[in-house]
């Protein structure tokens, strides 16, 4: 028996080793294309041994898929901004910081990301200089378009 273990998605058994690869190579196909971003790995174990036969995680298939990023700890309150666009929540102060942060930046065509570690840390926030509840957000781009 051999079971596929997908990230957030579930595991599979099978019964013959075969099966368990293509299956393996098929998840492996859909996430690399950004089909499924829920899947945060990929794991194939034979269950008699307990051995990892093939391993992957969702930060190698994107960087094999030509995907790159730079990744920041960015407080709480200055994520609505980054991500909609809505500044509402923020003071005149905290809006200045966020647009020089922002400013500062290196210029490449991306998108932001949260890194979903499943956990709020208490750390130094890369916008404001300070010590708050933060969360990793990346600036995603691909490859060859402004490292």
């Amino acid at each position: 028996m051999f079971t596929l273990i997908v990230g957030n998605v579930g595991a599979f058994n099978f019964e013959c080793e075969h099966e368990a690869r293509k299956d393996f190579n098929d998840w492996y196909t859909v996430i690399k294309q950004g089909k499924n971003q829920r899947s945060e790995s990929l794991e194939l174990i034979d269950d008699d041994t307990g051995e990892t036969l093939e391993s992957v995680d969702k930060d190698k298939v994107l960087l094999l898929s030509g995907w790159n990023w730079y990744e920041y700890e960015i407080a709480g309150q200055y994520l609505s901004a980054i991500f909609n666009d809505d500044w509402t929540g923020l003071d005149d102060r905290e809006g200045r910081e966020l647009q020089d942060f922002l400013d500062s930046l290196p210029a490449v065509v991306g998108h932001w990301d949260i890194v979903e570690n499943g956990e709020n840390e208490f750390g130094l926030c890369d916008v404001s200089g300070m010590r708050a509840n933060t969360e990793t957000v990346r600036l995603m781009f691909k490859t060859g378009e402004g490292e």
